[in-house]
């Protein structure tokens, strides 16, 4: 069925702002745990957890959601729903650190909400990447896909510096005016989208195959070197992001209320990044274009981990580690929707995104809240060290990862 022009750009448009206010959500959190580290004497271990719990709430939902969503024509509503899901997880983490002394109930709250926001966070990636996939052409795929995740990385600029300027100036509970502007926009992208087409894939004559002619285990072969690639990537940056404003407070001496200024540099990259490797995988192909943003991830976090108070140095890598690591939206889940079979692509996305990406989200902060204790490593700084090792094993999966055929794609 052809797209219509329409249609292209309401997926686009409604699944961008959707990206900007997930990823925000996802930059959030951590922006946050130096509070409940310095006012309410957490510790690192606990943070860790916490941030590993956003992630395995999510991988544990995320299969099964794109599963479903392979043949539900209701999909387009999934994103908003789940926005609105984080919503709630916010607010309730916001009242529980608000109105509960730390008590086993406040501990026991911080980790219910988290797991309710990473839960509502699980629907956006796999299904907005299988609409554009779907609503938009091979030769414009990449740059569209780029676009989009450049609003996550709007999100991931805006939302740590709004984030502090709420804590700093009205304190922890005026954070509850995001939730509410995160259902507000919620209920626009609805509107926005309630009237796209359902993909090929989605009508009913194909719908019937899909459930029973793409078994779980094709689906799984196609991407299984391209997931491995990314769990032991994600596994390496979301270890530096869920502890990154930690690190500037602790490690490279910057006071809390400048944190989110500091981190300018490397959210601005971020929304550089995702367009322009979005348009070079167009041309020179994923699977390069992959190896590429690798090899500088693992650069800028070994910098960044060598950086200690050389605040030039933090913000040289921080530049760096924004333009290279946020770029999986556009080139993982981009090539997925080239090697997966039809009808099984978001299902795919689920897999590659859910335990790939997330599952190393999980992996990492655990990772590093362990190593930086004083049983282990001891310090952020060595902590990130070996993160860059971590992250080095994904190059180990690439040249397994299928081609994609020349009748398909230009380049792969």
């Amino acid at each position: 069925m052809p797209t219509l022009k329409g249609d292209s750009q309401k997926s686009l448009l409604g699944t961008s702002i959707g990206h900007f206010l997930n990823d925000g959500a996802n930059n959030l959190f951590p922006v946050v745990y130096p509070v409940l580290l310095s006012t309410y004497h957490v510790s690192l271990e606990f943070i860790g957890i916490l941030a590993a719990l956003y992630s395995l709430s999510s991988l544990v939902a995320s299969p099964f959601i794109g599963r479903r969503s392979d043949y539900n024509e209701s999909y387009l509503r999934l994103i908003p729903l789940g926005l609105i899901v984080v919503a709630f997880g916010i607010l309730g983490f916001v009242l529980t650190i608000v109105l509960f002394p730390v008590t086993p109930s406040f501990y026991l709250g911080l980790v219910l909400f988290t797991v309710v926001a990473g839960f509502g966070s699980s629907f956006y990636h796999p299904i907005a990447a299988a609409i554009l996939n779907e609503t938009q052409t091979l030769d414009t795929r990449g740059r569209a896909m780029g676009i989009n995740g450049s609003m996550g990385g709007v999100g991931t600029l805006a939302f740590p510096i709004i984030t502090v300027g709420l804590i700093v100036t009205y304190g922890v509970g005026s954070l509850a005016l995001v939730a509410i502007v995160f259902i507000l926009l919620a209920i626009a992208i609805f509107s926005i989208m309630r009237k796209i087409r359902a993909p090929e894939h989605h009508q009913p004559e194909i719908e019937k195959q899909s459930r029973a002619g793409i078994p779980l285990r094709i689906v799984l072969s196609s991407v299984l070197a391209l997931t491995f690639a990314g769990f032991f990537r994600s596994s390496m940056t979301q270890g530096v992001i869920s502890f990154l404003p930690t690190y500037l407070t602790t490690v490279s001496k910057i006071p809390y209320q400048y944190v989110g200024s500091v981190q300018v540099a490397y959210s601005f990259f971020a929304i550089v990044g995702q367009p322009v490797f979005g348009s070079l995988s167009d041309r020179y192909g994923r699977r390069s274009m992959i190896g590429v943003t690798l090899v500088g991830c693992i650069i800028s976090v070994l910098l960044l981990a060598l950086s200690s108070t050389n605040f030039w140095l933090t913000e040289f890598s921080l530049g760096l580690f924004g333009l290279f690591s946020y770029t999986g939206f556009p080139l993982f889940l981009g090539l997925t929707g080239l090697i997966a079979p039809k009808g099984g692509v978001t299902l795919a996305n689920s897999i590659v995104w859910g335990f790939g990406m997330i599952g190393g989200g999980i992996l990492g902060p655990i990772l590093v809240g362990v190593l930086s204790g004083s049983g282990f490593l001891g310090s952020l700084e060595l902590s990130f060290l070996f993160l860059s090792v971590v992250g080095a094993i994904s190059l180990a999966f690439l040249p397994f990862i299928p081609k994609v055929p020349r009748t398909e794609v230009i380049r792969a």
